[in-house]
């Protein structure tokens, strides 16, 4: 499960201009694609990372699920820039308008989003023998209850969002390691 947002418009704005747009201000950015679809995340700290997609009528951009601090933050970042580079407004799945995506997209949306995800999830990997693989920004890796577990984290237990931020954080400085980052 992931959240879309989307900005309507005509006009084509090359990758690499996106990029140059998030560096100029401030963010340390890398992306793994040169062209869209364009993946982009916070240099050693991205999960994974957020994805801008060129539609026939504008830019899909996409935060994924089981994303973690450094992905939410990014996600607004990427919008508003799309948004100032086309001068056009950006629309939510739900097809409302998000004047600002600071706010729509803040840490309330983000506590709320991983908090429904963790649920979803949870109900899967409880299952005998389940487990699953998600693409990082830079590497694949796999999902299992004893990977929750190892970190404390009952899957049938109440909702404890520091220690899943804590776990999500791990895999993705492991995921840093792992590609000689």
């Amino acid at each position: 499960m992931s959240v879309s947002v989307f900005v309507k418009s005509g006009k084509d704005i090359p990758a690499k201009s996106i990029m140059e747009s998030l560096i100029a201000k401030g963010e340390s950015v890398v992306s793994t694609s040169d062209d869209f679809s364009l993946h982009i995340g916070t240099v050693k700290m991205a999960l994974r990372g957020i994805e801008v997609n060129k539609e026939s009528d504008g830019y899909e951009i996409r935060l994924f699920s089981l994303s973690n601090q450094a992905d939410y933050r990014l996600f607004p970042i990427v919008i508003k820039t799309i948004m100032e580079l086309t001068g056009e407004i950006a629309i939510s799945e739900d097809s409302e308008e998000v004047k600002d995506p600071f706010t729509a997209y803040g840490s309330e949306f983000e506590s709320y989003d991983r908090k429904m995800i963790f649920r979803l999830m949870s109900q899967e990997l409880m299952k005998p023998g389940a487990s699953f693989k998600i693409d990082g920004l830079l590497a694949r890796f796999p999902i299992s209850a004893a990977m929750f577990e190892s970190f404390g984290i009952d899957l049938s237990g109440p909702y404890n969002d520091e220690k899943v931020v804590s776990l999500l954080n791990y895999i993705a400085t492991e995921q840093w390691k792992f590609a000689g980052k």
